[in-house]
């Protein structure tokens, strides 16, 4: 049991800060008889219900993983436990399986915390930081450009240049400006 449930949570919080489990119960529905680790990537929680606020169903199904269309007939469907009322879920509830979430509550996260330090989120899901290294550093380096010179010019030079600057808008202040460094940028590659 605990090589089945236990360091596969521990590995969802690492890697996804996200866990699901499945309770069995027994044929008389009085006795939890099993506990099964549900893997965070084929996982999901059903949408939030506006009347009472709950997560009521989670779905499991390996079609997730993959970022495809999902079969519907390839998700099963388990009742979740709320996680503000379980002993009332467990003494109402008349069904043979229930799953729960458990996650590191962050800040602004409804559905599922946010991975804090391990992983980068892409739009086809988690990529490990030390496998994507060279990915990164590669990115970094066709991505730079090196700046020779850094040249600061004092505000000063724009109220003796234009002598009206005291009266100019923001928009045409952007515009002087926009166009003094448009000369000197031009002035620098020729």
């Amino acid at each position: 049991m605990e090589t089945d449930w236990f360091f596969p949570q521990c590995l969802d919080y690492i890697y996804h800060a996200n866990t699901f489990s499945e309770g069995i119960f027994n044929n008389g529905g009085d006795l939890v008889t099993g506990i099964f680790h549900k893997e965070a990537e084929f996982s999901r929680l059903e949408l939030q219900n506006e009347k009472t606020l709950c997560f009521e169903h989670l779905y499991y199904s390996p079609d997730f993983a993959i970022h495809y269309n999902v079969d519907v007939n390839r998700v099963a469907k388990i009742p979740n436990v709320p996680w503000y009322g379980v002993q009332n879920f467990l003494k109402e509830f008349k069904g043979s399986n229930f799953a729960w979430h458990s996650r590191l509550k962050t800040p602004g996260a409804v559905y599922y915390s946010k991975q804090f330090w391990l992983g980068l989120l892409r739009d086809n899901g988690w990529l490990d930081v030390s496998i994507s290294v060279p990915e990164a550093v590669n990115a970094m380096m066709d991505n730079q450009i090196t700046l020779k010179y850094q040249i600061l010019i004092p505000e000063t030079y724009f109220e003796v240049r234009y002598l009206e600057w005291h009266s100019y808008n923001d928009k045409q202040r952007g515009k002087a400006i926009q166009d003094l460094t448009k000369f000197q940028s031009y002035l620098i590659w020729k």
